[in-house]
């Protein structure tokens, strides 16, 4: 994928849902509007950089070989809007939903997750995990986590105090 600017970010659109085997995001400034991924042969999405949204992305059953995890986020003024997560399973790892973490890859902070939904997630809605007890990869004043329905909830551990939430979770069953 190519870089967009922060005043004028680059927008992938998947029209009518496209199907694609996975999306993978290493650059800055991109919206990824529109997939769907089915049964991708590890993560569904995985993003690193500055400026990127992920919106209206359908993802699957994201557990044949890898890890098994829905979607995962490292950067900085992330966005993830409305997109449904399901069938996750711990057949080849620890299946979340959405997952970042700061071990060797840098710490995510001014997030907005908002209106997604998990499914059938044999583990946590959001896992978010750093190396160090503070609030650092959390810190930022604009990491908000709303309206994420999730069948298990947030795995936030000690991030808890660090990242404010609005709308609360609301468990589906």
């Amino acid at each position: 994928m190519q870089a967009g600017a922060a005043d004028s970010p680059i927008t992938y659109y998947g029209p009518d849902g496209q199907a694609v085997a996975g999306i993978s995001v290493e650059t800055d400034h991109v919206v990824v509007d529109g997939y769907t991924v089915d049964e991708p042969s590890a993560l569904g999405v995985e993003r690193e950089g500055e400026g990127i949204t992920l919106q209206n992305v359908w993802i699957s059953h994201p557990v044949v070989g890898g890890d098994g995890d829905g979607m995962r986020f490292f950067g900085t003024d992330l966005r993830i809007l409305g997109n449904t997560v399901t069938g996750t399973g711990n057949d080849s790892g620890h299946a979340d939903c959405m997952q970042t973490f700061a071990s060797d890859t840098p710490a995510s902070h001014d997030v907005l997750i908002q209106g997604n939904r998990c499914e059938d997630i044999d583990n946590m809605g959001l896992m978010a995990e750093g190396p160090n007890e503070g609030c650092d990869p959390w810190s930022r004043p604009r990491t908000t986590a709303r309206e994420v329905a999730a069948l298990y909830g947030a795995g936030l551990g000690s991030r808890r105090r660090c990242f404010p939430v609005s709308g609360g979770f609301r468990p589906r069953r």
